[in-house]
């Protein structure tokens, strides 16, 4: 399970070497065929009843919107591939301890293989987005190592603020989001303080996000590692113009993707186009998950999955998943870094970190998630 959640990262400086994806392709097929050899070529029920659905969803979409049939299909073929796959090997049973070790494993090979990557010679500005979400996961476990650990907190900070530093200078601004949804869930769900020690935390957050807003620190500390220390990356360039210019200007085009998504959900807000549409009528993937599944299935949609929603976040906020630490970190780092890529970038029908979490919720809802035979590494 720690392999195929850093597989992406682990394997990013081979792809983008090789320019295609077929080395994290591989070791997918390779991961499921381990999956149901140590699970006993057993699927559990909840994954064929999710697999099932969505491709019922996606065949009547094709049935009903003939006109994109490839393309939907397509999608389709993709989804099959990528999140099925995520599907059965997040439902695993595993120790949670013994995952959450298997996993800082993982965050630290990660590290040593992804952070070097922008400072070598066939490292291009194009590749940000994909280095950005590539060495957040490390980041994040480092943090959550910090947060399980006193021996030895400093060190494991240091890693993760190094990781989260080259994020930031190398990567996608859309990493920001992750981490600050990781951030949240971690004070909200984890930290066991008071409602007044939580709320006088909030507010003392909260005013000196006012002050540094004020008085332009973000802006000047941008401006001073972009002109004078002279780091001048792409991610950099970005942010800067979003602070000086506004969030659409620097939005690499994703106002007029909203822009024209939006005029697709007047046109029809109850049901929506179908699956696909965007890619059909603009040509993008729709790069947020709330447009996304307003303009593919309407308002109708938009209430199946909050009610999809509602459930994982009682599973999620349960004893049963709190009384593994471990488990539920885990579980928190994969809902922040689905999610927060999801709203700004990507598609939820290929996105394999949702329907992951997904599969590791239902898991802890369904079963006792006690070890067996099954490996985590």
């Amino acid at each position: 399970m720690a392999i195929y959640i850093f597989q992406f990262g682990m394997l990013q400086p081979v792809a983008s070497i090789l320019k295609t994806q077929l080395p994290i392709a591989g070791l997918t097929l390779i991961l499921i065929f381990g999956a149901f050899y140590y699970n006993g070529y057993k699927v559990k029920k909840f994954v064929y009843i999710l697999a099932i659905a969505a491709s019922m969803i996606f065949f009547i979409n094709a049935l009903f919107h003939q006109d994109r049939m490839n393309i939907i299909l397509d999608k389709y073929f993709e989804f099959f591939f990528k999140c099925v796959s995520a599907l059965i090997i997040g439902s695993l049973k595993t120790d949670s301890e013994e995952l959450f070790s298997a996993c800082l494993k993982a965050a630290v090979a990660n590290f040593v293989l992804v952070s070097w990557f922008p400072f070598a010679p066939y490292f291009y500005a194009s590749e940000y987005m994909r280095y950005g979400y590539a060495l957040a996961p490390s980041a994040i476990i480092f943090f959550c190592q910090a947060y399980r650990l006193r021996n030895n907190r400093l060190l494991w900070l240091f890693m993760a603020g190094i990781s989260l530093g080259l994020t930031i200078l190398y990567g996608s601004r859309g990493v920001i989001v992750v981490f600050l949804i990781f951030v949240l869930l971690l004070w909200a769900f984890a930290i066991k303080s008071s409602v007044f020690v939580k709320g006088t935390t909030f507010s003392i957050t909260g005013l000196i996000m006012l002050i540094a807003y004020k008085y332009d620190l973000v802006s000047k500390l941008i401006n001073y590692i972009y002109d004078d220390i002279g780091i001048q990356t792409y991610a950099l360039a970005k942010i800067k113009m979003m602070l000086s210019e506004g969030i659409v200007e620097s939005s690499s085009g994703r106002g007029m993707i909203y822009s024209s998504i939006l005029e697709l959900i007047y046109q029809k807000p109850v049901m929506g186009h179908g699956i696909a549409i965007t890619d059909a009528a603009i040509g993008y993937t729709p790069h947020n998950i709330l447009l996304q599944v307003l303009v593919e299935s309407g308002l109708i949609g938009l209430l199946a999955w909050l009610a999809l929603a509602a459930f994982c976040l009682i599973i999620f906020t349960s004893s049963a998943l709190h009384e593994k630490p471990g488990l539920f970190l885990i579980t928190t780092f994969i809902i922040s870094t689905s999610v927060g890529r999801l709203l700004v970038s990507s598609d939820l029908w290929l996105r394999p970190e949702l329907w992951f979490g997904l599969s590791m919720l239902f898991s802890v809802r369904y079963t006792s998630m006690e070890p067996e035979h099954i490996q985590t590494g």
